[in-house]
């Protein structure tokens, strides 16, 4: 199709509202949404300590590593030493995926690591890696700022600029149950991506283009609030 997707939410669609005084208010789509973090949110994520929380089911997830929080409530993972120190991430597991969306901001040009992790799985979720030299087999597609769906890259000390924040999207090639993600690093915990992450979506089915895009429109009211996309993407479904 050819058609301009639909940017506002289905009428149907429940709404997410954070309730931390510095979050903006936005409603994306939730069917299917297994795991939300968005760490501006005080119900996700405290402001101290190592443990956050899945605002969809309460589960405590963690951060390991070296990390803080920036003033704009993201996570800051600091990943600027060798490949051998132990890495900075996040911890994510159990939960059937698809699809998964994240707001991240590469944060320096590494040059002490010959190879960093953007994601990993592994454990319940095989082949689930990105890094600097590959992708593994489990990804299908990668949409970048609610663009079309294209084959994931590999290079992601390019695709994303330094400094910027970009809306990630990867979708498998078939659902995985009870996956366990690692965000920024090997599954290992070392070869670490230098980066900050504001919010993550996992879906337990595959989101298309269309929904995708307007994700990424609602979020990104909150995460960049002058940016006005000009046009849309070309869907072809």
């Amino acid at each position: 199709p050819t058609d301009q997707p639909t940017i506002s939410p289905s009428s149907n669609s429940p709404t997410i509202h954070p309730s931390s005084p510095n979050s903006i208010p936005y409603s994306i789509s939730t069917e299917s949404l297994v795991a939300f973090a968005d760490f501006a949110d005080s119900r996700c994520y405290s402001g101290s300590g190592s443990s956050y929380t899945n605002i969809i089911d309460s589960s405590s997830q963690y951060f390991y590593g070296t990390y803080s929080q920036n003033s704009d409530k993201s996570i800051r993972l600091v990943n600027t030493a060798s490949c051998s120190i132990p890495a900075s991430g996040i911890h994510l597991s159990n939960y059937n995926t698809y699809t998964v969306s994240m707001w991240i901001r590469r944060e320096s040009t590494q040059t002490l690591c010959t190879y960093t992790y953007l994601i990993d799985g592994r454990s319940g979720f095989p082949d689930s890696f990105i890094y600097s030299a590959a992708v593994g087999d489990s990804w299908k597609y990668m949409s970048l700022n609610g663009g079309a769906y294209t084959t994931p890259s590999s290079s992601i000390s390019t695709i994303f600029p330094l400094s910027t924040w970009t809306y990630l999207t990867l979708v498998t090639n078939e659902a995985q149950a009870n996956a366990v993600i690692f965000f920024a690093s090997r599954y290992t915990q070392t070869e670490g991506f230098d980066c900050s992450i504001k919010s993550i979506y996992v879906y337990s089915t595959f989101i298309n283009q269309t929904t995708n895009y307007a994700n990424y429109l609602v979020s990104s009211s909150f995460v960049l609030p002058t940016n006005t996309p000009t046009s849309s993407p070309s869907i072809n479904l």
